[in-house]
């Protein structure tokens, strides 16, 4: 394949004499091969080249060069840090500890965000006062820890929902486990999770 791309070259260069020389070689290593190449190569008005696949160690020797290693750098910044960010390295190391500052001084000032047990309802710390500290939020606080406050049709009802709910992400957690695996570690009664998730109807 390089003799038969050589003697493309030379053809392109004017030089018949080198030319014949590379295809007569090409001829005698792999005769098929070049029978081939030559068919096709007739069948096409300009004429073609291989495209051979470089060797990994090659690109390797050539990213290790001096001159290349500007080149090589920028392309791995630019993939973290893409824009003017990744376009030197005091830019890069710059942005990472301005980051690594503000998320220090950030810190614990904040409260996240969760989700009911129950019902998978959002739960603000802000919002939600109490409610969040329990896990629970308000409806479902009134419906397991003080029933004798709710209406009786109401929670039946509720139970209900919740009941659906339930069977419906046991199923869903069934076949997102037998789909991906270790899918099942996700889950808070997974392996190693160090909590057992009860039942949302169970008090």
């Amino acid at each position: 394949m390089v003799l038969y791309n050589l003697s493309y070259a030379y053809g392109q260069a004017i030089r018949p004499r080198a030319q014949d020389e590379t295809l007569q070689r090409l001829q005698r290593i792999a005769p098929a091969l070049a029978f081939d190449l030559m068919e096709i190569q007739e069948k096409l008005a300009g004429g073609f080249t291989l495209d051979l696949p470089l060797p990994v160690a090659t690109l390797r020797a050539r990213a290790a060069q001096a001159r290349a290693l500007d080149g090589v750098a920028f392309e791995l910044r630019r993939s973290v840090a893409p824009g003017v960010v990744g376009a030197a390295p005091v830019a890069t190391l710059a942005a990472f500890l301005v980051a690594a500052a503000l998320a220090r001084a950030t810190a614990g000032r904040f409260r996240r965000s969760g989700a009911c047990r129950r019902c998978g309802g959002r739960l603000c710390p802000r919002c939600d006062g109490a409610a969040s500290g329990s896990k629970l939020c308000a409806a479902c606080q009134r419906l397991f820890e003080r029933p004798e406050t709710a209406d009786p049709e109401r929670r039946v009802r509720r139970l209900a929902e919740l009941e659906r709910r339930a069977l419906w992400l046991s199923r869903a957690r069934l076949a997102a486990s037998v789909a991906l695996p270790g899918a099942a570690g996700c889950w808070r009664d997974g392996p190693g999770s160090g909590s057992e998730e009860r039942s949302p109807l169970l008090p």
